[in-house]
């Protein structure tokens, strides 16, 4: 197998051309955030709302003028993408929905489905029953005559039918509600030119593998087989099927102390060859998908990421929501930022410059346009700076400054 020497410089462009915030941003329409969402495979839903959440905040990094509204008509209207599991609750595209069939049938035929089925046989069919005749339905539908419950993450019971019919197929999301799902029957929603043929185990490791790298750029085979060890050995073949074929490439990171290979499509690294990343400032959510892969991220950029806000206040380095920002190729700082909708401000807490970067002046236009977009996107009209790290950089900042608190 032939491998080629790669720099870090030209790994990291080839990473940020494959999310996406390397060159110039998308349009502001529908059809380009299914373009956005088509390439990346799927963008991670999540409800914490200290800005905006971060499945609009995600396209709104590469589509500037991103609203809303596209993604619920994507999803509503237009039936071109569909809510499942990925690593997490996503929004995925409607043409992938095949390569999520195999888990679908592996629920329906799992023990502790059939189980929980058995146990729960009259919640499942009146659940079931209701959407049937009634069309969608919301968990808020559904009474919980239980006089008590058990821990946070003993839903009602309606709750978790309805959780399980989607996981096995029966149910879809048909629209958010003031983001709480509507369900209804598969049937009803899924567009009658979709396949929903299982496909091979070779096809389902060969869309893995490509789908992985058209997101990511390259990745070693650990990546790959993160969460998927069972298929170790079909994701090796794989790969050395693709690289056969001219499909994917073997690249090898000049200075790399672990001196493992890097995979990558073969398009799209001879199309990074001769490209450029533009000098832009981009504010990255926690759950963007440059970010979610930490082992990753901290091979490539060389930046260790936690998210905080699952740890009590006193043992957060950062803060609640710290979001990373990146320059060029670079993750050069992060902040921790709220937008307080109420006196329409965006109140960044803490702000800090990772240790080997400098270039405050460099980046202070950029990074000043930048935050006043973000406090747009937020609702906001005014950004208010709170403690900046170095205090040296803090003249980059002639925002208003005041103590802005560091709680959630």
């Amino acid at each position: 197998m032939t491998t080629y020497d790669i720099s870090l410089k030209a790994a990291r462009r080839l990473a940020l051309r494959a999310q996406l915030v390397a060159g110039a941003p998308a349009g502001p329409s529908a059809r380009s955030a299914l373009k956005t969402i088509e390439h990346l495979g799927y963008v991670q839903i999540d409800t914490i709302s200290v800005i905006a959440r971060a499945h609009h905040h995600v396209f709104w990094t590469r589509q500037p003028g991103y609203r809303e509204d596209f993604l619920d008509r994507l999803l509503a209207r237009d039936r071109l993408v569909f809510e499942y599991w990925t690593h997490a609750a996503s929004y995925v595209p409607i043409r992938d929905y095949r390569y999520y069939v195999p888990r679908m049938n592996r629920l329906r035929k799992s023990e502790r489905f059939i189980a929980w089925r058995k146990k729960n046989r009259k919640v499942v069919d009146h659940v079931f029953g209701r959407i049937r005749e009634e069309g969608s339905l919301t968990s808020s539908d559904f009474e919980d005559t239980r006089k008590k419950r058990g821990s946070w993450w003993d839903w009602k019971p309606a709750k978790r039918a309805l959780e399980w019919l989607l996981d096995i197929g029966d149910l879809m999301v048909t629209e958010r509600k003031n983001f709480q799902r509507a369900y209804d029957l598969t049937e009803r929603i899924l567009p009658n030119h979709v396949v929903c043929e299982e496909p091979t185990p070779e096809d389902q490791i060969r869309f893995h593998i490509t789908s992985s790298l058209r997101r990511l750029g390259l990745m070693r085979i650990s990546d790959l087989t993160h969460k998927r060890t069972a298929d170790g050995e079909r994701i090796q073949g794989g790969i050395e099927g693709l690289v056969a074929d001219g499909d994917v490439v073997a690249l090898r990171l000049k200075g790399d102390p672990d001196d493992l290979p890097y995979y990558a499509l073969t398009e799209a690294w001879e199309s990074s060859a001769n490209s450029r990343v533009r000098d832009a400032i981009h504010i990255l959510s926690p759950f963007d998908g440059l970010v979610i892969r930490r082992n990753w991220l901290e091979r490539l950029f060389d930046f260790r990421y936690r998210l905080e806000c699952y740890y009590p206040e006193e043992k957060r380095e950062f803060g609640y929501f710290t979001l990373p920002l990146l320059w060029k190729d670079s993750l050069i700082g992060r902040l921790d930022a709220k937008a307080d909708r109420s006196s329409r401000r965006l109140l960044v807490r803490n702000f800090w410059f990772e240790d080997y970067f400098s270039g405050y002046a460099e980046v202070c236009t950029l990074l000043k346009e930048k935050l006043f977009k973000f406090a747009s996107f937020n609702g906001c009209d005014d950004v208010v700076i709170g403690r900046v790290t170095p205090s040296a950089a803090s003249k980059v900042f002639d925002f208003p400054k005041r103590g802005v608190g560091s709680n959630s």
